[in-house]
C-alpha cells in the first residue's frame, strides 16, 4: 500500500474507505468529506511536496478580485458573493427602518404581536436575499435584477409602517387619498 499524504492542511472526514491505496495521493488542498470511498490511483488536491496555499474561495477574496475574474463560471459565483456583501448592509438598514414602527408597544395592553411580525419579516427578507444570491451565482438572473427588488419591497414596507405610525388615528387608506 503506497499512500502519499501531505497532512499539513488536509481535512479528512469520518468513515473514509481507501480501496487498495496504490498510487493514492492526498495533497495539501484536499478536503475529504464523511462517508467517502477512494480507489487506487486517485490524486486529490495538490501533488507537490512544497507547502502552498489553496486558491482562495470567493468569501476570502476582496471586491476587486471578485469583479476582475475572467472565467464566466467563477465570475457568476463571484457576483453572487458580491450581491451578498452589498445586500447585507442594505438589509440591516431596511430592518432598522422596519423595526422603528414595530418597536412601539403599549405596556398596559401587553400586546407583543409586533415582535412576531418583526421576526417573520426578518426571516423572509434574509431568505429572499439568500435566494437571490443563489440565483445570481447560478446565472438564472442578472446581478442588478437580483439586487434591487427585495430591498425596494423592504423599504416600501418601512415607508408604509412609518407613515401608519405617525398618524394612527386616521385609517391607512384615507391617508392615501388626496385632501379636498
Amino acid at each position: 500500500m503506497r499512500i502519499r499524504l501531505s497532512a499539513s492542511e488536509v481535512a479528512i472526514g469520518r468513515r473514509v474507505f481507501i480501496d487498495h491505496g496504490m498510487g493514492v495521493v492526498i495533497g495539501e488542498t484536499a478536503i475529504i468529506e464523511d462517508d467517502c470511498t477512494l480507489y487506487h490511483g486517485v490524486t486529490l488536491g495538490g501533488t507537490s511536496w512544497n507547502k502552498g496555499k489553496p486558491p482562495p474561495r470567493d468569501r476570502e477574496k476582496n471586491v476587486i478580485e471578485l469583479i476582475q475574474e475572467s472565467d464566466p463560471n467563477i465570475r457568476r459565483a463571484n457576483f453572487g458573493e458580491l450581491l451578498w456583501r452589498i445586500g447585507l448592509p442594505i438589509m440591516a438598514l431596511g430592518l432598522v427602518l422596519i423595526a422603528i414602527p414595530l418597536a412601539y408597544v403599549n405596556p398596559r395592553l401587553g400586546n407583543y404581536t409586533a415582535m412576531f411580525y418583526a421576526v417573520l419579516i426578518y426571516l423572509m427578507y434574509s431568505n429572499l436575499l439568500n435566494l437571490s444570491q443563489n440565483y445570481v451565482s447560478q446565472g438564472r438572473i442578472d446581478f442588478f435584477i437580483g439586487l434591487w427588488p427585495i430591498h425596494l419591497i423592504a423599504f416600501g414596507l418601512a415607508f408604509v409602517l412609518i407613515r401608519n405610525r405617525i398618524n394612527p388615528s386616521v385609517k391607512w387608506w384615507q391617508r392615501q387619498l388626496p385632501r379636498a
